[in-house]
């Protein structure tokens, strides 16, 4: 991997999207229908991880990982209810304790082969292993999901736990946002006095998915 972080980014915590801090989320069929939804959860088998380590231009280290874990959702929705899988993907600069994710959240229903309930995207900013971001998705049966989403993750354990679950559409954690900018070169050593860092050549995309460090 040469290069992970090209794009200049802005992400923002759960008020930038325009919904409470508190926690709101809403869910229905369509403009006929329109309700709050709430949602707890936790995710912390890990199903198969893909992760490595690289150095910023700035000698920051950023630990960068592709995982899917899976745990349980409760919900007075039924279809936010389940089995849960979350395929994540995230940066995370462990030198400032900053970072950012993107995942593939599915819920599904308790019928065999059971289909998804739930699919959705969540988009989050993660400081110190807080994660605040928020959801979006399809119900089974026609629901459309959104909502802020709080939780706490780490790459070897996942999102939440059973005494500290994850929580959508409530909650209280503060707004957050950061930018991001510049190069990620996994070829350059963690070594801030290495003079080869000053010129690590040309950079070339990389897909953090194909990562040569198993875990």
């Amino acid at each position: 991997m040469r290069t992970l972080l090209r794009r200049r980014t802005l992400l923002a915590g759960a008020a930038v999207f325009a919904l409470a801090a508190a926690g709101f989320a809403i869910a229905g069929p369509g403009p006929a229908s329109t309700s709050q939804v709430s949602a707890s959860f936790a995710a912390n088998t890990l199903v198969k991880s893909h992760a490595q380590t690289c150095t910023g231009t700035n000698n920051d280290s950023y630990q960068v990982t592709d995982a899917i874990f899976a745990g349980t959702a409760v919900s007075n929705d039924s279809h936010l209810a389940g089995p849960l899988t979350i395929h994540v993907r995230s940066i995370y600069d462990a030198t400032t304790n900053l970072g950012s994710l993107t995942a593939d959240v599915r819920i599904a229903g308790t019928a065999t082969p059971a289909p998804d309930e739930f699919h959705g995207h969540l988009t989050a900013v993660n400081v110190n292993g807080t994660v605040q971001g928020y959801l979006t998705g399809e119900e089974n049966g026609g629901g459309h999901v959104e909502g802020n989403l709080t939780v706490s993750f780490s790459a070897t354990g996942g999102f939440g736990s059973s005494t500290t679950p994850g929580e959508l559409g409530a909650g209280g954690a503060a707004d957050t946002a950061i930018v991001t900018s510049g190069g990620c070169d996994a070829n350059r050593p963690n070594n801030p006095n290495d003079p080869k860092q000053d010129n690590p050549g040309p950079e070339k995309p990389h897909d953090p998915r194909t990562s040569t460090t198993h875990h």
